[in-house]
């Protein structure tokens, strides 16, 4: 018969952890900084992005696309999308939904 411990087994911990485990972060929380992407002329949330301005940082795809298509063109009448009352042309990327728009496809070759 194998010998017993020396000693006794320690107690368990006397009180649970006070917080829990925080949950993991959202790819729209990881990636809800938004740039503007010269090259491509368009909004992007891919921080990895080849020409992203990285002067200027938007909280939102929509305050990106005020500041760098809302009437780019100043003829507010030939505006393609809206949101939240505002109009202008905006070309965007969401590296989280995969979604890309394109407001003027390329015609085919």
């Amino acid at each position: 018969t194998p010998e017993p411990t020396p000693e006794p087994t320690p107690e368990p911990t006397p009180e649970p952890t006070p917080d829990p485990t925080p949950q993991p972060t959202t790819c729209v929380e990881k990636y809800a900084t938004w740039w503007y992407d010269f090259h491509r002329n368009l909004c992007s949330n891919d921080p990895d992005g080849d020409d992203i301005d990285v002067d200027k940082e938007y909280s939102s795809m929509l305050h990106c696309c005020e500041d760098n298509f809302n009437d780019k063109d100043g003829d507010s009448s030939s505006s393609s999308w809206s949101g939240d009352g505002h109009k202008g042309v905006c070309s965007y990327e969401d590296i989280c939904t995969g979604d890309i728009s394109t407001p003027h496809p390329t015609k085919k070759p």
